[in-house]
């Protein structure tokens, strides 16, 4: 906290102005023990310094059925929570937890934030485990599409691969593709991003 008090402070007396405080890196944020003390802090911080700027949380969206998390991240302006893969066996391939989660207990807790997110998904095809998927085509890709509308986020992100997986048989979905399925998103009342 004091870290981050010093850099607003200098940023505020240089002028320079920040849209986001963004929690994001190498790890998923919300597993921090104490990630509802640092919301709480870095809130007070933010409105002290920078009161129109908004606080950004990149999660895998595993730690909502946990209650404080899902209070902090109701805090917050912009959760941008992850979905990859609505039906539990593609779920459960694309993303290979380590914990007990499941795509349905993610959606449920989603519900939990009456539309105040971004859900965020990564569409992708290839093979894994000897087992081929493409969840950009159907029957995928309609599931989602109802799963979407259900929860009517506030925004969608849509994208694909960027940089190589540890999983070698993958393939990025062409951007031209991902536009088509962000139409399909808005053509449900609900805003979409290709990237």
């Amino acid at each position: 906290m004091a870290a981050i008090e010093a850099k607003l402070s200098q940023c505020r007396d240089a002028g320079t102005q920040i849209d986001s405080i963004t929690f994001s890196g190498n790890g998923e944020p919300t597993l921090h023990p104490h990630f509802n003390q640092i919301i709480d802090k870095l809130i007070v911080l933010r409105n002290k310094y920078f009161s129109k700027t908004i606080i950004t949380c990149l999660s895998n969206a595993t730690q909502l059925a946990n209650k404080e998390v899902l209070q902090s991240l109701k805090k917050i302006e912009n959760p941008v929570l992850k979905l990859d893969a609505v039906t539990e066996s593609l779920f459960q391939l694309i993303n290979k937890p380590t914990i007990p989660v499941s795509a349905s207990e993610i959606t449920k807790q989603l519900q939990q934030l009456h539309g105040a997110f971004v859900l965020q998904t990564l569409f992708l095809k290839g093979e894994i485990d000897g087992q081929r998927f493409n969840n950009a085509a159907e029957p995928h890709l309609s599931l989602w599409l109802e799963v979407v509308q259900k929860l009517n986020p506030k925004k969608v992100m849509i994208y694909s691969l960027d940089r190589s997986t540890p999983a070698q048989e993958l393939e990025q979905i062409s951007l031209a593709e991902l536009e088509a399925i962000a139409r399909k998103v808005q053509e449900g009342g609900v805003l979409a991003e290709a990237y």
